[in-house]
C-alpha cells in the first residue's frame, strides 16, 4: 500500500485539490472554482485517514467513526461513505489516488497531489516559518466534531498555533513593529481570552508604541471581563505592569510576558523542551486535582542535570496560563544555611503576592515570616514542641490563605540538601493541606539522597495510592536528544558532530547544552566548564 512515483500525467508541483480541515472543513479544486460537497460522514472518513497519516485497519476506522452502530452496520456505513468519497474526488492514476485501499486497510496517500492545510501548517512550523503557519491556520481542527479521535490533535494544533503567535508577538515587539505584535496578540486572545500573559504583552505593546491610554484600556477591559465572568482579579504581575505604565516607567520584557519558546537558531546554548510527555501529563494531572481542591504533593527526582528544573519551569508556565499562582523556594547548594530555607523563600514570594492581591499586607503572613526568621526560633522549638506545632500550622495557614484567592503551586527545589527540620515541616504541611487548592512540588537529586535522608522516609510513608505523585526523570532517548540538538544547533553543524555530542551527553539535557556551547565556541566536546561538576564519568 506504499505510494508510487508521480505519474507523468500529473505535472510535478500541481495540486488538483485543496483540503481544509482547520476551521470550516472544505474540499476545493486548486483554483477554488469548484467545491466538492461531501456529506459530513464522508468528510469525516477523509479527515480520519488524513490525520492518521498511516495505514489503518478498516475495522478501526469503522468502529471509530460509527461507534453507535453494531459491527455489521459500522462496516456498511464505512463502505458506503468510502465509495462516495472515491467517486467524488478527481480521478487519478493508481499511484496518485488520494486514498489507497485494500480488503483490510485504508491509507491517505502522502504522494497524492493535494494541498492539505494541516500538513502545510506542520511543515511551516518545522522549518521555522511561523508567519506561513499562522496564515495557514484557518481555525480549530474540525470544530463541530467532538469524537475522541479529534480531541488530542485539535489541542496540539491549537497549542502550536498559539505558540507561533506568541513568538510573533515577542519578535515584532523587539523590532518595534507594534501593529503586527498587537494584531498577533488580539488573534491569540480571540481563541484564548484568559491568557493573562498575552494581555500583559498587549499592554506593553500599546504603551511602547506611545499609546498609554490604549494600554490602560486593555487592562481595564480584561479586568472588567475577569471580574464579571469569573469573579476574580487580574494577577499581581498584571497590576504591576499597569502601575508601571501609570508611573511612565520603562518595561522590561521579562516583566511583561513569561514565554518559553523553542530555542532560536541564534541561541546555541538553548535547548527546546523535548520528550517528557508522560512526565508532564502526570504533573499536570496532579495540578488539576489540586486546582479542584484536592491538594497534592509531587516528588520530582532524577540525577544532576537531568532536567528537573526545566520540567518544573514548563509546568509553572502552564499553571500561570491557567490562572494559578506559583511561588518558589530553593535550598542552598551543599546544605541549607538555616532550617526551613526553601519554605522561607517561598513564603516571602507568597507574602509579596498576597499583599498585591489584597492591596495590603496580612498579619498571618508577617507573623509566619517573623517566626521563621527569628534567629533563636530553632533553639526554642527543640524544647517547646507546642511552639513548633504552632509555627508549622502558621506555615500551612499562610499557603492556605494564598490558595483562597487562586490555586497555588509551591515549588521547593533541591530538597536533597534540606535538613530534618525542613522535612518535618514538609510532612506536617502535606498531611494537613487537605482540600485546599495547593500543589506542593519537591525536587531532589536521587543520586545525592542518602538512604538515611528523612525525605526517603517521607516518600515511603506516602507510597499508598493517592498520597503523592512520584515522577523520576530518566535520560532523554537518543532520538529526543538528536531532535533537540538539531533544533538548537547552528545550521553549519555537521551530523557527525551532533551524533558525537548526543553520544557524549548520554541523554542528560544539561550536558547537551554544554555540548552546544562547546560546538559554538569551537571547543572539543566535553571540554567546557561544566564537565568538572559531573566528575570523572565525563572524562571516560
Amino acid at each position: 500500500m506504499s505510494a508510487g512515483k508521480a505519474s507523468p500525467t500529473v505535472a510535478a508541483g500541481t495540486f488538483p485539490l485543496r483540503i481544509a480541515l482547520l476551521g470550516q472543513p472544505r474540499v476545493l479544486s486548486a483554483d477554488g472554482a469548484r467545491e466538492f460537497d461531501l456529506p459530513r460522514k464522508t468528510l469525516n472518513v477523509l479527515a480520519y485517514l488524513i490525520l492518521h497519516r498511516r495505514a489503518v485497519a478498516r475495522d478501526s476506522v469503522a468502529f471509530s467513526l460509527f461507534p453507535d452502530e453494531n459491527e455489521e452496520y459500522a462496516r456498511a456505513h464505512l463502505r458506503r461513505n468510502l465509495s462516495y468519497l472515491l467517486s467524488s474526488l478527481p480521478p487519478l492514476p493508481d499511484a496518485l489516488r488520494f486514498v489507497q485501499a485494500d480488503n483490510e486497510r485504508l491509507c491517505w496517500n502522502a504522494e497524492a497531489p493535494a494541498h492539505v492545510d494541516v500538513f502545510t501548517f506542520d511543515h511551516a512550523l518545522a522549518e521555522g516559518r511561523d508567519d506561513d503557519a499562522i496564515a495557514e491556520y484557518g481555525g480549530d481542527l474540525l470544530p463541530t466534531l467532538y469524537d475522541d479521535w479529534t480531541t488530542s490533535e485539535r489541542e496540539r494544533l491549537r497549542d502550536e498555533f498559539h505558540e507561533a503567535l506568541t513568538r510573533r508577538i515577542t519578535k515584532n515587539r523587539s523590532l518595534r513593529r507594534f501593529d503586527l505584535a498587537a494584531s498577533a496578540a488580539h488573534r491569540l486572545l480571540d481563541g484564548d481570552p484568559w491568557r493573562e500573559d498575552i494581555v500583559r504583552a498587549l499592554m506593553a505593546v500599546r504603551y511602547e508604541s506611545g499609546n498609554r491610554a490604549s494600554a490602560l484600556s486593555e487592562f481595564e477591559r480584561f479586568a472588567t471581563r475577569l471580574r464579571t465572568e469569573l469573579n476574580a482579579d487580574p494577577m499581581p504581575e498584571t497590576f504591576a505592569i499597569r502601575d508601571a505604565i501609570l508611573r511612565g516607567g520603562r518595561l522590561a520584557s521579562s516583566e511583561v510576558i513569561k514565554l518559553h519558546s523553542p530555542a532560536s537558531k541564534n541561541d546555541p546554548e538553548g535547548l527546546p523542551f523535548v520528550g517528557r510527555v508522560e512526565s508532564m501529563e502526570a504533573a499536570l494531572g496532579a495540578w488539576h486535582m489540586a486546582a479542584d481542591g484536592r491538594a497534592k504533593l509531587l516528588f520530582l527526582s532524577g540525577q544532576a542535570g537531568i532536567g528537573k528544573s526545566r520540567l518544573v519551569t514548563e509546568l509553572a508556565l502552564r499553571v500561570e496560563r491557567e490562572g494559578g499562582v506559583v511561588v518558589r523556594g530553593e535550598t542552598s547548594a551543599g546544605a541549607e544555611h538555616r532550617p526551613y530555607e526553601a519554605f522561607v523563600e517561598a513564603l516571602r514570594n507568597g507574602h509579596m503576592l498576597r499583599a498585591r492581591m489584597s492591596r495590603q499586607s496580612t498579619d498571618v503572613w508577617q507573623n509566619v515570616l517573623d517566626e521563621l526568621l527569628d534567629e533563636h526560633a530553632e533553639a526554642t522549638f527543640v524544647d517547646d514542641r507546642a511552639a513548633r506545632v504552632r509555627l508549622f500550622d502558621s506555615v500551612r495557614r499562610g499557603f492556605a490563605d494564598l490558595a483562597r484567592v487562586r490555586p497555588v503551586m509551591v515549588i521547593l527545589e533541591d530538597m536533597h540538601w534540606a535538613g530534618a527540620a525542613t522535612i518535618d515541616l514538609l510532612e506536617f504541611v502535606t498531611s494537613r493541606v487537605g482540600n485546599t487548592r495547593i500543589l506542593l512540588v519537591v525536587t531532589f537529586r536521587s543520586d545525592e539522597l542518602s538512604r538515611a535522608h528523612p525525605l526517603r522516609s517521607l516518600q515511603r510513608q506516602l507510597r499508598a495510592p493517592g498520597k503523592a505523585v512520584n515522577i523520576a526523570l530518566a535520560p532523554l532517548s537518543p532520538e529526543e536528544s538528536s531532535d533537540a540538538m538539531r533544533s538548537a544547533a547552528q545550521d553549519s553543524t555537521t551530523d557527525e558532530t551532533l551524533a558525537r555530542a548526543v553520544s557524549w551527553a548520554a541523554g542528560v539535557p544539561l550536558l547537551l547544552s554544554e555540548a552546544l556551547r562547546d560546538i559554538a565556541h569551537g571547543r572539543e566536546i566535553g571540554q567546557g566548564g561544566i564537565t568538572a561538576l559531573f566528575g570523572t564519568r565525563l572524562a571516560d
